[in-house]
């Protein structure tokens, strides 16, 4: 009787603990953001190991590796990717996501014509 109430508080604590697993709060994932964007964090390679949303992969100018003199697999650093030119005073936009815009349907009025871009989709001055 006393092995199968041992069993019983096992199962129990082991719930308890296993709900109040470890999650990283805001404070830590700015923090990392910031140490990425200071130390810049590994990428690429063998693995691919992709950069955090918001980066890219460069190469790593402090190996010996180098991709555009025959390197393979060369590793990098995860860098902030550069912000988007999206603005044009001639363009009117419908939508600023480009996944979005593939599925809507829009007209533009006499004398524009539709576009479609990394930023989005909208109207502008017919050529």
């Amino acid at each position: 009787m006393s092995i199968r109430l041992m069993s019983w508080g096992v199962l129990a604590a082991g719930a308890v603990l296993l709900g109040s697993a470890c999650t990283r709060t805001a404070d830590a994932q700015e923090s990392s953001t910031e140490l990425q964007e200071k130390t810049g964090t590994f990428c690429g390679g063998f693995a691919a190991i992709p950069c955090a949303e918001g980066y890219v992969c460069v190469d790593d100018p402090s190996d010996d590796c180098d991709p555009n003199q025959g390197g393979a697999d060369c590793g990098g650093i995860c860098q902030k990717a550069p912000k988007k030119q999206c603005e044009d005073p001639n363009r009117t936009y419908v939508s600023r996501d480009p996944e979005q815009c593939a599925a809507i349907r829009f007209f533009c009025e006499p004398g524009l014509a539709p576009f479609f871009d990394d930023c989005g989709c909208g109207c502008e001055p017919a050529p």
